[in-house]
This record gives structure tokens, C-alpha cells and sequence, in this order.
């Protein structure tokens, strides 16, 4: 999402990446919006705009966007299987009981999105797309919210649609709740199912060798130890391959002001989370 970031992958020569820079599809129409938004409520506006762009100019069947966020556990293919002919593809925020407050974000998280390149694939990310240029913010307003909550109808908005229903798409923290999940000789189950992904969602760098796993979310320390120290080595081995190849290079540390440290200390206490999404939704912060 920036020339600094286009010229590192590059470097890093991928294979089987093909890059896109802003330059070669950002329109005018995204340039115009994009001074009246933050980096992340433009990247959202991007998101259906990459989508539709990528399916009119690069002569593919199909195109599955992911969240940048996310770790593969096992073969995504029983996704795919799942889909089979369908046009589109979205899955399900799956929130678990202590956290449907969060339903007025979007019943449905685009964090997978699929489209077919077909009538009824492109007539949706035509709409999506033309939508989240009229508006696209980090808030909630006229049953609005960001790119998200335009998902919420498309099951009846259009043809052929599929909600993924495979147990072990689309884990997060606002779901563990619902789910086992175990590790068995080195593979992560939920409730006896194959891992395919996990969405981590809040994870913040604070220092060298110190993260915050999930922002305001409670994890359980068995969780916490499966999960999280992995995609942490994972995170710090990458910054340093890039750090071989982009002299200069470096990691923003998320700093905690004390009202975030006072969130922290509610999230790690499980009964004290549910009294604070309680309180926000009684008061309606």
C-alpha cells in the first residue's frame, strides 16, 4: 500500500507474486477519496477497488482477497471445495456470546472474500466497489461500517453466494470462545477439525521481544501458548530477512497510554471483559 513496500517485495523476488503499485490501478476516483481518509479507511476503500481491478485486467477464474493478519495452519483447499461453483464467498464473524455487541460491525468479516470471475462474482465487487467510494469510515453510521457491513445482505443482495461454514476458517479472537482448540503432535485442532486459519486480529509489537496478542480480548493461557509465541518468531524472522535486503529498516513500536494499559489488564480477566462490553453497550461507548 506504499512505494516502500512495493520496492521490498520486489527485492525479496516471491515466487509466484506479482506485484500491483498504487500507480498502475488507483483511479481517479480513489485518488479523490483518498485525501479525506485515514491509511486504514483508504486500505479498505482499496480493497473491493484491487478486487474489481484485478478481475477486469488480469485474465484470472477467480481471486480470494486475505487479510494481512492471518497465519495458514493446514490446506485452504477444503475452503475451495466448499465454494465449489459459487459466485462469491464471505464468512461469518461467528462472534461468541460475550462479544455480539460487535454484531453492529458487520455480521460477516472480510477477512476472506472470494469472487468467480463471472456475471454475478463481478456484478458484486461492481457494487462493493462503488460503494465503499461513496463512503468508507472507521465508524458506525446508517447501518455503516466501513467496508464490512455492505456484506451483511449480499446472501439475498445476489446470486450464488456461499457462507463458509468450515470450523477451522476464520478462527479469531472475538470467537475462540466457541471452539476446542487443541494441539496434537504439532497440528492445531478445533473441535477436532483441521486449523486452516487464524486471524490476529490486535496483535501489536511493543518491543524487541514483547507483544500485545489480541488488543481488548481475553486469550486463555493454553491458547495464548499454541498460538501466539509461533506467529511472533514468524513476524520477528521476516522483519529480519527484510532488514538484510532495506538497510535502514525498521519496526514501529505501538506505545500503551494508560487508559490502553487499564484495557489490557480488564482483557486478561475473563468475567471483568464481559462487565466492560456490557457497560459500553448499556452507555454506548
Amino acid at each position: 500500500m506504499d512505494d516502500l513496500t512495493y520496492q521490498i517485495l520486489g527485492k525479496m523476488n516471491l515466487y509466484r507474486v506479482v506485484l500491483i503499485s498504487l500507480l498502475e490501478f488507483e483511479t481517479p476516483d480513489l485518488l479523490r477519496v483518498k485525501k479525506e481518509r485515514t491509511i486504514a479507511e483508504y486500505s479498505w476503500t482499496c480493497t473491493a477497488n484491487l478486487c474489481r481491478y484485478i478481475l477486469e485486467n488480469k485474465n484470472i477464474d477467480e481471486i480470494t482477497y486475505l487479510d494481512a493478519d492471518m497465519k495458514f495452519y493446514s490446506d485452504p483447499q477444503i475452503i475451495f471445495d466448499e465454494i465449489g461453483d459459487k459466485s462469491v464467498a464471505i464468512i461469518e464473524h461467528r462472534f461468541s456470546k460475550a462479544r455480539k455487541y460487535f454484531e453492529k460491525t458487520g455480521k460477516y468479516n472480510v477477512s476472506w472474500v472470494y469472487f468467480k470471475n463471472d456475471n454475478e462474482g463481478r456484478r458484486a465487487v461492481s457494487w462493493w466497489s462503488n460503494e465503499v467510494i461513496k463512503w468508507c469510515y472507521n465508524r458506525y453510521e446508517n447501518g455503516k461500517f466501513g467496508d464490512q457491513k455492505y456484506l451483511d445482505d449480499w446472501p439475498t443482495r445476489f446470486n450464488n453466494v456461499v457462507v463458509i461454514k468450515t470450523k477451522g476458517a476464520g478462527i479469531a479472537p472475538w470467537n475462540i470462545d466457541n471452539y476446542q482448540i487443541m494441539k496434537i503432535n504439532n497440528n492445531i485442532f478445533v473441535d477436532n477439525q483441521p486449523l486452516v486459519f487464524f486471524h490476529f486480529h490486535g496483535f501489536y509489537f511493543l518491543e524487541r521481544d514483547k507483544f500485545i496478542p489480541a488488543g481488548n480480548y481475553y486469550i486463555s493461557k493454553n491458547l495464548y501458548n499454541i498460538l501466539y509465541p509461533p506467529y511472533f518468531f514468524d513476524l520477528k524472522n521476516v522483519i529480519e530477512s527484510i532488514k538484510k535486503i532495506q538497510s535502514g529498516f525498521r519496526v514501529d513500536f505501538k506505545k500503551i497510554t494508560i487508559s490502553e494499559n487499564y484495557k489490557l489488564i480488564l482483557s486478561k480477566i475473563k468475567i471483568l471483559e464481559t462487565v466492560f462490553l456490557l457497560y459500553k453497550k448499556w452507555t454506548g461507548n
